[in-house]
């Protein structure tokens, strides 16, 4: 699957910025069901420690920028509880050795920023907290920086961006029936960016209608970048997902305690770069398109299921591990895999590996099962695991090297239609059986 970059450009516009009037916020200060009068660019943080305080239904109007958080060693604090605040490009922690603070909650709780940016540490520590039903409304949201961390928390508490949500650096947690919402989501991003999402208990969701990329550099240094979904946390991602999408980044996603992830389109496990699905203790990974483990040259995939009731499901879709980079599937404990064909080594000289290990261990191939299409690859079953497909190929093309082995007593290759080792266009193949493992054809 050949795929091009997509780069995210975040352009900040400051029109007039010397003639526009400029607030500063140096004591703590609340306002009651009331219009607050600062307009222009607003900062909070030149005293000790400012807190802005909106509360009971109070309101903003004509803010330009915030800045919660300056300076070195300056903190800042905006407090927004049952009331609306409406501005543009906003800054948690905009220098180094700043600290910078938002916190959203309560009936009606709001922060609209329009098309603009919420950076949760920009270049200082930042920290965003949204609960009780709050809401944050944005263009695009950055976590940004290591020591940052936004939470999204309670029922009703939301965070929408409407092109992208990325955790460059830092963590965003959304836990408790909280969700997050955007077109597109980035975690771990720009070269040398480590960042994490958790999605954690029933009703939280992260929603993502176009594309997720875990692991994102675009530029050499490489980003690391890791997905949890746990405890009946949901992640919806509509478009294409990739874990590990560029060279030298590495993406990883944890599905597990019952946690469900989503996939609408193609899931790419190593895109261009190093990529880690695990599915455990009852996760769940639902695809609608193919998959692929070890996708493009150069990359690196390893997909893991194991448990009961673990599953990764790709009905009528194909899972391909070593596509045309290395892949390498483990099902065991009681995992199961579901697909509509599968692939061991496609392309040419690729290695991808397949081990079903366990009573109760299971893979459904569906149509067709190729080990070792134009590449190595390599089935083992073993210790009461299960794989079952139509037609099976062991070494289909001319390049192609397949090697099967079924070990242990409950062991079982069931090809429902024919099986082929070793190809019509002069491909080897290898089927070993032993120890009362069973292979089954016809």
């Amino acid at each position: 699957m050949q795929l091009k970059h997509r780069w995210v450009v975040v352009a900040v516009l400051i029109l007039g910025v010397a003639r526009a009037r400029a607030d500063t916020v140096t004591t703590s200060i609340t306002f009651d069901h009331q219009q607050v009068p600062y307009s222009g660019n607003l900062t909070i943080g030149s005293g000790t420690s400012p807190e802005l305080r909106l509360q009971n239904g109070a309101t903003t109007s004509g803010i330009a920028t915030v800045v919660a958080g300056n300076g070195a060693n300056q903190t800042g604090s905006l407090r927004i509880i049952s009331s609306t605040f409406s501005g543009g490009d906003t800054y948690l922690g905009y220098q180094q050795g700043s600290n910078g603070t938002a916190t959203i909650g309560g009936t009606n709780a709001a922060m609209n920023l329009g098309t603009g940016t919420l950076f949760v540490g920009y270049a200082g520590t930042g920290n965003l907290w949204i609960n009780s039903g709050g809401q944050v409304n944005d263009g695009f949201g950055y976590v940004n920086t290591t020591t940052s961390a936004a939470v999204v928390v309670g029922s009703g508490s939301q965070w929408n961006s409407s092109y992208s949500l990325n955790v460059a650096s830092g963590a965003l947690t959304v836990a408790q029936g909280g969700t997050a919402n955007s077109a597109n989501g980035i975690v771990g991003m720009f070269p040398g960016g480590n960042g994490t999402a958790v999605v954690a208990n029933a009703g939280s969701t992260l929603s993502i209608t176009n594309r997720l990329d875990i692991g994102f550099s675009n530029s050499n240094g490489g980003a690391t970048g890791t997905l949890f979904v746990q405890d009946r946390g949901v992640a919806n991602a509509a478009g294409l997902s990739t874990l590990g999408t560029d060279a030298g980044s590495t993406g990883s996603a944890f599905i597990t305690t019952s946690g469900t992830w989503n996939v609408g389109q193609i899931l790419a496990v190593g895109l261009y770069g190093n990529g880690a699905l695990t599915i455990n203790s009852g996760g769940v990974v639902n695809g609608g398109n193919n998959a692929f483990v070890g996708d493009n040259a150069g990359s690196s995939g390893s997909a893991s299921i194991t448990g009961t009731g673990s599953q990764w499901n790709l009905t009528g879709q194909s899972l391909s591990v070593g596509y045309f980079g290395t892949g390498a599937l483990t099902v065991a404990g009681g995992g199961h895999v579901n697909s509509g064909t599968g692939g061991l080594g496609s392309g040419n000289g690729v290695n991808g590996t397949a081990l079903v290990t366990g009573a109760g261990s299971s893979w459904n191939a569906g149509s067709t099962m190729w080990v070792g299409y134009s590449g190595h690859g390599a089935l083992t079953i073993g210790q009461g695991g299960v794989v079952t497909n139509g037609t099976g190929y062991v070494g289909f093309d001319s390049t192609g090297v397949g090697t099967v082995n079924v070990w242990d007593s409950g062991s079982v290759w069931t090809t429902s239609n024919d099986l082929y080792i070793g190809g019509q266009t002069g491909g080897v193949g290898t089927v070993s059986v032993g120890w009362g493992g069973l292979v089954a054809v016809g």
